[in-house]
């Protein structure tokens, strides 16, 4: 008979878990980049809400071949290296009886985030700011087979500078337009 020793804060389970990753992002209308990750997560389950916390830092390298727009600034101070080091926390409420298949019920989260970042090759000024975004999704079956359901998502996000400079990493901007948004939409 085995035991395990559990951690618990405030009376629920919490859970650690580390991240090592590598992404490499080619994207037909943005810039290109590489990006090396170190995360630390830990999770808490209170009553119905999900609570995540954790750092991380990355490195994220933008290929200067690839700038669609030689002419475009914003896209110009994006090039070289960022160091970033960030903070974040997420809420989330789940009220779906199936997660893999959605007929009925709401999922809402918030998510904060800040975030430090060092421009390493560029003349950037380093750069200090937090995200702030929620997302609500809602699915509503539309008959008593359950065979049609009405799905319904808003997000809402928005980067604030608390530092001089204004710049935010690519891999930090809010876009428009995509996979998970209104398509063919160029921000």
């Amino acid at each position: 008979d085995r035991q395990y020793l559990e951690p618990r804060v405030f009376g629920t389970r919490m859970n650690v878990s580390n991240l090592i990753g590598f992404n490499q992002v080619r994207s037909l209308e943005r810039l290109d980049y590489d990006k090396v990750e170190l995360q630390t997560t830990v999770s808490y389950q209170f009553a119905k809400i999900d609570a995540n916390t954790g750092i991380s830092v990355q490195n994220v390298i933008t290929r200067e071949d690839t700038i669609p727009n030689q002419d475009n600034e914003a896209l110009q101070d994006t090039k070289d290296q960022d160091f970033i080091f960030s903070v974040w926390a997420n809420f989330t409420s789940d009220t779906r009886k199936q997660i893999a298949n959605p007929i009925d019920g709401a999922v809402v989260s918030m998510n904060t985030k800040y975030a430090y970042s060092i421009p390493l090759t560029s003349n950037n000024p380093t750069s200090q700011y937090i995200i702030l975004s929620g997302n609500w999704n809602r699915y509503q079956p539309l008959n008593r087979a359950r065979t049609f359901v009405y799905a319904t998502r808003i997000m809402l996000g928005g980067i604030y500078s608390t530092g001089e400079s204004g710049y935010v990493p690519v891999t930090d901007r809010l876009y428009l337009g995509g996979a998970n948004s209104i398509r063919g939409i160029k921000a």
